[in-house]
């Protein structure tokens, strides 16, 4: 287990499966859910209190929000040691998602109404910014190599998506997780939420393979930071799963249901 100063920061990037980690995982093991729906101000507040075991929320590291508060609420100098984990997504498949996502559920919001997927990636909105998980990552700059660093450095876990139950495993080891010892000990409840809402899947949704190769590639080409993120991250994961002792891959077999 953790310190009980400790703090463990969710840095939730859109459509990268984070409802699922948040509300399966999250919740269960600190019995409690202190979303940063409001402002960076009122966070910190919730924070600074030693009752409050974990904070998450649309936020980057140091409370970055992309599109408006351009800086870093928390600063290196915080007075609670502070654990950030997050998701990252493939970023064609997370962008494309999220459009379907904002197009069902926000149908007249201006970003999606009467927009089709290559109208609502050509320009910044209130819900898409090209290289987005960079800028989660890094606390509000574009740059690959500081977020690299974050990654190796500043992050307890930076899972993924496609990985998602080894992600799930890396920060239970990392974090101390006790409340849910495999996969299926999670309550009936939740587990039918696993099952049928992980990623929040929209049937209506194209397919990639159903989206023109000049708009995939412009969207590739958009969010190239992102790409070599996510490549990094992604093998970067790979790397410390690999890395595993025996005893520990054992277990990890065991929580996954391998074994």
């Amino acid at each position: 287990m953790l310190n009980p100063n400790e703090l463990v920061v969710f840095v939730h990037i859109m459509k990268t499966g984070g409802t699922t980690l948040r509300v399966n995982f999250l919740v269960q093991q600190y019995e409690s859910d202190v979303v940063g729906l409001n402002s960076p101000e009122e966070i910190i507040e919730k924070a600074m209190n030693e009752s409050t075991k974990y904070i998450s929320g649309h936020f980057g590291f140091g409370l970055y929000k992309a599109g408006s508060i351009n800086k870093m609420f928390i600063k290196s100098d915080f007075p609670r040691p502070l654990h950030y984990i997050t998701l990252l997504r493939e970023p064609v498949d997370r962008i494309i998602s999220l459009y379907y996502d904002i197009q069902r559920r926000f149908p007249d919001h201006p970003a999606v109404r009467n927009k089709d997927l290559k109208e609502f990636v050509e320009t910044k909105n209130a819900f898409y910014e090209p290289n987005l998980q960079t800028l989660f990552i890094t606390g509000g700059i574009l740059d690959f190599k500081l977020a690299t660093e974050r990654i190796t450095n500043d992050f307890k876990v930076v899972g993924i998506t496609e990985l998602f139950n080894e992600s799930v495993f890396l920060m239970k080891k990392e974090l101390g997780w006790d409340k849910i010892t495999s996969l299926h000990q999670i309550s009936e409840r939740s587990m039918t939420y696993f099952h049928t809402t992980k990623l929040n899947n929209n049937p209506k949704r194209q397919k990639r393979d159903q989206i023109s190769r000049d708009l995939i590639e412009f969207i590739e080409r958009s969010n190239s930071l992102d790409i070599q993120l996510y490549q990094f991250a992604k093998e970067y994961l790979i790397q410390r799963i690999n890395s595993l002792d025996l005893k520990t891959k054992e277990e990890m077999d065991s929580f996954l249901g391998n074994s």
